[in-house]
C-alpha cells in the first residue's frame, strides 16, 4: 500500500494496534480502548457477540466519520468543547424553578381559604384539633403532627406561615435556589398538610411534599454517593453479608381460618372460641409456654 492510501486509511477511521500486532479500525479499536475500564467492557461483548451489533456499530461510526464537522458542532453544542461530564445544573435549575411555581400554587390556593377552613372561627378549627391530639397522644402529638402551628395556632401566625411561603416560592421561582430555602418550603408546606385536616387529604398535597423532601437535599449526591456509595451498589446487587437468624423465640400463638361466604356477626361467637381454643392452652404448653386468657 502507497504512503498517501495509508494516510487515506487512518484519515478515514481510528486505528488500534494490538499488543501481539493485530490491527482494529473505526468503532472495533475504540471499544477496544474503551474495555480497559471495567464498566465499559459490555460495550466490546455486545458488538463481538451480539448478532449485527458490530455491523450497526460501525456503519454509525463511518456515517459520524464521513461528516465530522457537523458532529463536531454539535457536540460542542450539546457537551462543549473539549467534552466534560454532565453536571445537570440546567435540569436542577428548571426543575427547582418550576417546584418553586407549584410551591407558590399551593401556598396561595390553600392560604385564601385559610382563615375559613381552619381558622378560630372556621369549620375545622386548628386549635380545637391540636387540642384534641395532644390530649389523647401526649407529648408524641408533636412528632406525629409535625407543624409550626403548635406554637400558635392564632389566625395571625397561620396567615404568618402561608405568607411566608408564598415568599420563599417567590425567591425559588426567581433562581435563589439555597437549601435553606427549599428546607423552608417544606417545613412551612408540611406545617399547612397536617394542620389542614381533611382539606390536605389529596394525592398532589402529598406529591408535592415528596418532590419537596427530595428536593432539599438536591446536590448532595456527591456526598451520598461517596459515602455511601459502595454500600448501595452492593444492595442493588443482592450482595448483603448481614447475618441471617433463622430461628427466633416464639411470641405469640395464632389461628386463622377461611370462610366461603361472609359469616353474620351473630354466629361468629363459637367461631372465635374454636379459634381461641385451636390456638390455646393444649398448644402452648406443647411449646413449652405459659399463659393467660384475656377480654375486652
Amino acid at each position: 500500500m502507497s504512503s498517501f492510501h495509508r494516510c487515506r486509511a487512518i484519515a478515514s477511521a481510528v486505528k488500534l494496534i494490538l499488543p501481539d500486532g493485530e490491527v482494529r479500525s473505526g468503532e472495533y479499536a475504540a471499544l477496544t480502548a474503551l474495555a480497559s475500564i471495567p464498566d465499559k467492557r459490555r460495550l466490546l461483548w455486545v458488538y463481538e457477540r451480539l448478532p449485527g451489533a458490530g455491523t450497526l456499530c460501525e456503519a454509525a461510526y463511518s456515517l459520524i466519520a464521513r461528516h465530522r464537522s457537523f458532529a463536531f458542532q454539535v457536540t460542542r453544542l450539546l457537551w462543549g468543547i473539549p467534552v466534560r461530564p454532565e453536571t445537570y445544573h440546567v435540569t436542577s435549575l428548571l426543575f427547582l424553578r418550576l417546584l418553586g411555581a407549584i410551591y407558590l400554587v399551593a401556598f396561595v390556593s390553600f392560604g385564601v381559604q385559610a382563615i375559613g377552613l381552619i381558622g378560630s372561627h372556621g369549620i375545622l378549627p386548628v386549635t380545637d384539633f391540636l387540642r384534641g391530639v395532644h390530649d389523647y397522644l401526649g407529648v408524641s402529638a408533636y412528632w406525629n403532627i409535625p407543624t409550626l402551628l403548635w406554637v400558635n395556632s392564632g389566625d395571625v401566625f397561620l396567615k404568618l406561615v402561608w405568607i411566608a411561603g408564598v415568599c420563599l416560592s417567590l425567591l425559588l421561582l426567581f433562581g435563589a435556589n439555597a437549601r435553606v430555602v427549599r428546607l423552608g418550603l417544606f417545613v412551612l408546606y408540611l406545617s399547612l398538610d397536617t394542620a389542614g385536616q381533611v382539606f390536605m387529604t389529596y394525592q398532589w398535597d402529598a406529591l408535592l411534599l415528596e418532590a419537596g423532601f427530595l428536593a432539599v437535599f438536591l446536590g448532595s449526591e456527591v456526598v451520598i454517593v461517596r459515602r455511601y456509595g459502595l454500600r448501595l451498589h452492593q444492595l442493588a446487587r443482592g450482595i448483603d453479608d448481614s447475618s441471617v437468624i433463622s430461628d427466633r423465640l416464639t411470641q405469640s400463638i395464632s389461628a386463622e381460618d377461611t370462610f366461603e361466604h361472609d359469616v353474620p356477626l351473630s354466629e361468629t361467637e363459637p367461631i372465635i372460641r374454636r379459634l381461641a381454643e385451636k390456638s390455646g392452652p393444649p398448644r402452648a404448653r406443647s411449646r413449652g409456654l405459659r399463659g393467660r386468657w384475656c377480654s375486652n
